[in-house]
């Protein structure tokens, strides 16, 4: 099956079936980040000065309409956050909520899959460097098993977090 909006062989499938060729996908990354910039209001803000590979595609997307004025933008992404607030249910430590809202985090509704796709598209060269407790990697290695059965348990997580907040 071909693109939703071409006939182009796809190169990324939503859990809805839908395909999107590697124009398609840039057109999506691109108008989610510039959508939740707008949303959370992002656009008071500093680029990022890091050699982390989203630290680029953050700078890369948002590099023209911020105007680095204000408070420096995060580089986590959805991966960094779901294992954080699951994290955070499990010390039962509530207060720790506030810090984990989609406030100056571009990618925070973002998969590693997708920054990495979205990188090789647009030829971007880098990793994504993160640094895990034992803790937090036992989570992310519970999580990456939930993911076999549920493809969107991560985005599950963060969106149950926007609810209660």
């Amino acid at each position: 099956m071909a693109c939703k909006n071409c006939s182009k062989k796809p190169v990324w499938e939503f859990t809805n079936q839908t395909k999107l060729c590697r124009s398609g996908f840039v057109r999506y990354f691109e108008k989610k980040m510039l959508k939740i910039v707008r949303k959370y209001g992002m656009r008071n803000s500093k680029l990022v000065k890091k050699d982390d590979l989203r630290g680029k595609i953050i700078n890369n997307v948002m590099g023209k309409i911020v105007t680095n004025k204000g408070k420096k933008l995060e580089i986590e992404n959805l991966n960094d956050y779901s294992v954080r607030i699951l994290e955070v249910l499990m010390s039962k430590d509530i207060k720790k909520f506030d810090c984990l809202l989609p406030n100056y985090k571009p990618l925070y509704f973002f998969t590693d899959a997708e920054i990495l796709l979205y990188a090789k598209i647009k030829n971007i060269k880098g990793k994504i460097v993160r640094k895990m407790t034992g803790k937090e990697k036992k989570i992310d290695d519970f999580l990456i098993h939930l993911e076999n059965g549920n493809k969107d348990i991560r985005h599950n997580v963060v969106n149950s977090l926007l609810r209660l907040g």
